[in-house]
């Protein structure tokens, strides 16, 4: 009987403290237009979120750069290295559903199994955190490259490389078809450079130079593209320094930033040396702040005192310790119009508006949530001292209950 008693308790106890949780748990979907690559193509992903109402959240895309390069992404997303990260909030502070993330474009640079991941952090209207597992994609792409189509419909004035590789690691910057400059720097134990340039028209000449023996010092390589019909031409040079002492030929640049105005894309120290910057109509002169990375390097800039209405070319150049090695940084400085100036400052303005509303909708909303959990947490008092009050009832009960069994048992003795 005293045994039934405590299990009847005990059962009572847990009825009354028994909690539930709910939560959110679903995958991020990855989509892409073409399930294999061939070398030199582009492929585009997209990124679903679950049919979860999100209010903001921060994805992060990594991916193989060895095998693929990054080519765009939407708006508010950013690259480094192999990490794409993209952020997005919800305006209204209601948050959506099925939200839909697109292109990020990727270039096939190797034949190999590219792995692409996607992760994130994701928030509900609440700021509370939802679970939404990563999800991993692997692409496959072909190694031979793409020359299919040879007798395709292809531009017969275009001189452009579509793809740019050499047999050593350490190109600065990424190979881009309108960036003609690059450079790379190897020890002694290089004696020459495999280069494999493949044209955007199979049907373009390229010719090669420069790549066999490799001296020390400084080398050029030049790759010569010739138009199908022969009527345009574009030369891209890699300029090759061959050192047995490769800290006196960094030419790298630290830090390179203009006070007037934000660098587009955000200043690499390896991957770029082109940069796109826009400044006010009423600026006329610039600031540049450029440190290289080797202390004894010297830095000059070339640029006109006054900006003109419109782009202007602003070099950097970096001569290494070694007197020989060089790296050529170009910054086109836009100054906008009075026209531009206009639409630029009424943008500003309306970004600022919306931003000053989602911080109020926020705040309110915050303020709502502090009294709601004031109001819930109050109630919560309540209830614990309610069942403190029915547990103590039940025990009492209890106690009652065995002392008149023991009593009536100790009569019938």
């Amino acid at each position: 009987m005293k045994r039934k008693v405590i299990q009847l308790i005990l059962i009572i106890i847990i009825l009354l403290v028994e909690q539930k949780v709910f939560a959110v748990d679903s995958n991020i979907q990855i989509n892409v237009d073409k399930s294999e690559l061939v070398i030199g193509e582009e492929g585009k992903v997209s990124i679903t979120l679950p049919n979860i109402n999100i209010a903001s959240f921060t994805l992060e895309i990594y991916y193989n750069h060895d095998n693929l390069d990054y080519i765009s992404g939407p708006e508010t997303s950013n690259e480094t290295q192999n990490r794409i990260i993209y952020t997005w909030t919800d305006n209204t502070a209601k948050g959506k559903t099925n939200i839909k993330i697109e292109p990020f474009v990727f270039k096939a640079v190797a034949g190999k199994l590219a792995q692409i991941n996607v992760t994130g952090e994701f928030y509900d209207k609440d700021g509370n955190k939802l679970n939404i597992e990563p999800q991993i994609f692997n692409w496959n792409i072909s190694d031979e490259i793409q020359t299919q189509n040879v007798e395709g419909n292809f531009d017969k004035t275009n001189a452009d490389l579509d793809i740019l590789r050499l047999s050593h690691e350490g190109i600065i910057p990424q190979f881009d078809k309108d960036i003609t400059e690059y450079y790379i720097t190897v020890d002694t134990s290089v004696e020459d450079i495999d280069v494999e340039a493949v044209a955007v028209n199979p049907n373009a000449k390229i010719n090669i130079s420069g790549s066999g023996k490799i001296s020390l010092g400084k080398n050029t390589i030049t790759i010569s593209v010739t138009s199908e019909d022969g009527t345009k031409s574009k030369s891209y040079k890699i300029y090759v320094t061959k050192t047995d002492n490769l800290e006196k030929a960094n030419a790298n640049l630290e830090t390179l930033a203009i006070r007037q105005g934000t660098l587009t894309p955000e200043f690499s120290e390896l991957q770029r040396t082109e940069y796109r910057t826009e400044i006010d109509s009423n600026v006329e002169t610039i600031d540049i702040l450029a440190i290289p990375q080797n202390q004894n390097a010297k830095v000059t800039i070339k640029k006109d005192d006054i900006m003109k209405v419109g782009d202007n070319k602003v070099y950097v150049n970096v001569l290494a310790e070694d007197g020989i090695t060089n790296r050529k940084y170009t910054v086109t400085v836009h100054r906008r119009s009075e026209e531009e100036q206009k639409v630029y400052t009424e943008e500003q303005e309306e970004q600022i508006e919306k931003a000053e509303q989602l911080i109020d909708t926020i705040s309110n909303e915050i303020n709502e949530n502090i009294v709601t959990d004031e109001v819930k947490e109050e109630q919560q008092n309540e209830e614990r001292n309610n069942i403190i009050i029915i547990i103590i009832a039940c025990i009492i009960f209890a106690i009652v209950i065995f002392i008149i069994v023991k009593n009536k048992m100790y009569k019938k003795l």
